[in-house]
Formats: structure tokens, sequence, C-alpha cells
């Protein structure tokens, strides 16, 4: 499977990046999607873009540093963003370049990717810009992974949080949600974000080893040493940003594995297919996880409600891509209000392989979140009218059985209106220290270490741009 990187530059001369990613491939990109804003500041480049295209695509059995994901998948840069800032319509054009639909004034792309790995973001709702594009991409079975962001607990950022992407928050070594890390019910799945434990000179005890160049302000060749890995302590790599690329690897082969399955199946089948999130190990004072709510939130025990439905799995997950039914669940609207009804339907479910069809569907009400009902439901029926009576969140569950006889269910979180969420602890605000998890670094370091901080543009509206 191809995978499109839409992000920042990559260095075109590292040594480990696969057999698919040439020199001519990068060049070729980085003309007809380069980006400038005609900023002249130098700065120390984090080799951000080359970092993620490692942890998706290094090779193996090579003799050489690491092993990515999935070293045979087809690798597409696509470079949107540049060191002092970027636009959504470089964004948008990037994302629609890169799955294979025409873009003014650019060559038609010659390897459609079918999976977009967005390792970047800005704290903001969905922009409708980025749900057309979406939509664009949706029959093309293009899927779409974006990292959650890093913003210590709070909102899920853009585009993570629209409808139909894969959002991936970040994990600690130990399996709770790692203290940068975004979360909310807009998550997927959860994935190592690297954590450093040490707070003062210490080394990074758990950083996620990628690939990188020693260059400072331009890459040096490989010829020259400039091939190298992320470390401990001068360049370690962490942050949601390399949470997604993780994810977009086990997407990858779960479409070699089976490519008819759709975006939204292959969604189902990840979450289905994770592992539960660990409720013990950590300090004493480590709370659960709540819903965003303004306040900080640091290391916590994850819930399906705040990191999604797991810890990635990635060989559970091409196992059920080769062996299972999906169960799919899609509403509208997708933001729901109080005394609005809200359409459930399964009939994007997908049949095993083998199978033609879905034969049964059954809903159930796992929490009620006191502001539904199942009373009335037509329970066994494909698609299912409910209606909350106030703000909160609510768990349904659809299970769908296909024509071998193969069953599947999939949950899913519904936050109605504007809930009111409150801390389950002041533990959950707590500084991270010893075992804690991102480590002791300031909210700015951490954007030079996940990659440069950048503006986009949409109209007369300034918004930050995390890559």
């Amino acid at each position: 499977a191809s995978v499109s990187r839409v992000n920042g530059g990559r260095s075109a001369d590292a040594s480990d990046l696969g057999d698919w990613v040439t020199s001519t491939d990068v060049t070729n990109i980085n003309n007809e999607l380069g980006f400038s804003t005609g900023c002249t500041e130098q700065a120390r480049s984090s080799w951000h873009g080359t970092r993620v295209a490692g942890i998706i695509g290094a090779q193996t059995n090579n003799n050489i540093g690491m092993a990515g994901m999935a070293p045979d998948a087809r690798i597409v840069p696509v470079r949107v963003l540049g060191k002092c800032g970027g636009w959504d319509s470089d964004i948008l054009a990037g994302m629609r370049w890169a799955a294979g639909l025409s873009v003014n004034g650019l060559p038609a792309n010659g390897h459609p990717a079918k999976v977009l790995n967005m390792s970047l973001g800005a704290v903001e709702s969905c922009p409708q810009t980025y749900k057309d594009v979406l939509a664009e991409l949706a029959p093309l079975r293009v899927v779409v992974v974006a990292s959650a962001g890093n913003d210590n607990g709070l909102d899920v950022s853009s585009p993570a949080n629209c409808p139909g992407v894969i959002a991936v928050a970040g994990l600690r070594h130990i399996g709770t949600k790692v203290a940068f890390s975004s979360v909310g019910s807009e998550v997927s799945i959860s994935a190592p974000g690297g954590n450093c434990v040490n707070e003062n000179g210490g080394p990074c005890l758990y950083p996620i080893l990628t690939t990188s160049n020693s260059g400072a302000t331009v890459p040096i060749a490989d010829t020259s040493g400039g091939s190298t890995y992320s470390d401990s302590v001068n360049h370690p790599s962490y942050g949601t940003s390399f949470s997604a690329p993780q994810v977009s690897g086990a997407v990858a082969m779960m479409l070699e594995a089976r490519p008819a399955l759709t975006s939204a199946a292959v969604r189902s089948l990840l979450k289905a297919s994770a592992r539960s999130f660990p409720t013990s190990g950590s300090a004493a004072d480590v709370a659960s996880c709540h819903l965003p709510n303004g306040d900080v939130q640091d290391e916590c025990y994850c819930t399906t409600l705040t990191c999604g439905a797991g810890m990635l799995d990635a060989n559970q997950a091409v196992q059920f891509a080769l062996t299972h039914a999906a169960a799919v669940i899609t509403r509208v609207p997708d933001a729901p209000l109080p005394r609005q009804a809200i359409a459930f339907s399964g009939t994007q479910s997908m049949a095993s392989p083998g199978g033609s069809s879905i034969v049964s569907y059954h809903w159930d009400l796992i929490d009620d979140g006191g502001i539904v009902s199942s009373s009335g439901w037509s329970a066994d029926s494909n698609s299912i009218l409910v209606t909350p009576t106030a703000d909160g969140f609510f768990l349904i569950r659809l299970t769908v059985v296909d024509d071998q006889g193969r069953s599947a269910s999939s949950d899913e979180w519904v936050i109605v209106g504007q809930p009111v969420v409150r801390s389950t602890s002041a533990a959950a605000a707590k500084s991270d220290s010893g075992g804690g998890g991102g480590g002791a670094v300031s909210w700015l370091e951490l954007l030079m270490l996940g990659g440069c901080c950048a503006l986009a543009l949409r109209g007369s509206i300034r918004r930050n741009v995390k890559a």
C-alpha cells in the first residue's frame, strides 16, 4: 500500500527510508508541492518529516539502523509546511494530490496513496474545508491518520478531530497517557508517543527511535555521515506526531492484506483489535483521564472515552483484516445537541473475507449517561433513532453477523452539546516528575523537538499549526 506523509520536508538522502523513496521522487515532489513563506530566519531543522517517514517505512533486514512499521510500503512524501509557516490551502491541496485527485497547476500523481499520515494540527474545531476534502477522499477508500495533538490533556487538534479521521493519542512506556498528549472522544486509538521520565539533565529514557539527519539547516549526504537516528540525549523524538505514523504503518499492512477495506472498516478493525488500557502500574496519585475541561491533565489512566478503543496492536490488526467482519457505525449529525434526534446506521459494515453481506444487526446501549433511553428502539434493525434529553455523553454498541456466521462489534461514544466535565482528582493535573510522562520540557521545547510551529492562514483567520 502507498502511504503519503503530508507534512514538512524530509532529507532526500536518508540511508534507511526504503527502496520506494528515491532522490528523484523527493526532488520532484519538493519542486511541485514545496512551500515558501519568504521567511529568511535560519533555524535548526528538527527533521520532523524524515523522522515520521522512518517510523512508517524504514527498511528491515538490511543491517542498517531500524525497521519501520511497514517497510514494504511505498512512501509518497508531500511537503505542505515550511520552516516558517503554512496555509490551509496547501494542506488541503496536498491531501487531494496525495490521494490522486487533480490539483490545478500540478502534474498528476503517478502513485496515489491509500493512507495519508498527517502529523500536524491546529487547536480548533474541524473546518468545513477539511470536511469537504475528506468527503472527496472517502469514495476513494483513502484512510486519513492524524496526530491528536500535544496539548497536555486538552482538546484534540484539527484535522484529527474531523469526522472520518483516525485520531491517534500518545502513550507512555507503561500504557498510561503521556503528559503532552491531547485527549477526547474523537480519538480512535493510542500508540507510544515517547516519554523521558528524567527531568533534570538526564537522558530521555523512552524516546521513539527513528531516522534523522545530522545537518543543522541543510541535509548532510549519507556518504558524509549525514544519515543518523534519534537518540536519548541530543535529538530525542517524542510527541503524537510519532504516534500517528505507527498507526499509518499498521493500516498500510492491513490494506496490503485486504485491499477492499473501506476507511470506516479500517477504523473499526483497528479499534476491535486494540489491546485494553492498563488500570494500574503507575504512581498512586495518577487518576483516570477525563474529557477536556480547560485544565491541564498530565499522565493519567486512559479510558475509551478519552484515548480511543485501546492500545495499537499492529499484528492483531492485520489478523483481523484477514479474518474478521467490520461493524461500522455512522451517525447524523456528528455533533448533536439536546433534544435533537440522532440517526445511527450500520449499513457501511463489511462482511468478513469470503462473505458477501451482513445478515443481522443488533444495537445495545452500554452507558446511557442519564440522557438517552433504549425504549422504543428497533434494536435488530440496521438503523435506529436516538434523542438525547440533555448535554452529556453516552455509549452505543453495534453487533453485526455476516453470511459466514462471523460476528463483529463496534462501540461509539457520542458527545451531546457541552457536557460538564470535572477533574477526577487533583492528581489529574499534577506535574510529571520521576516516573511521570513527558519529562520537564516546556511546550515550546516540545514543539521544536516534534517539528516547527507554523502559522496557517485561512482568509483573515490566523491559527497555529504544529508539524
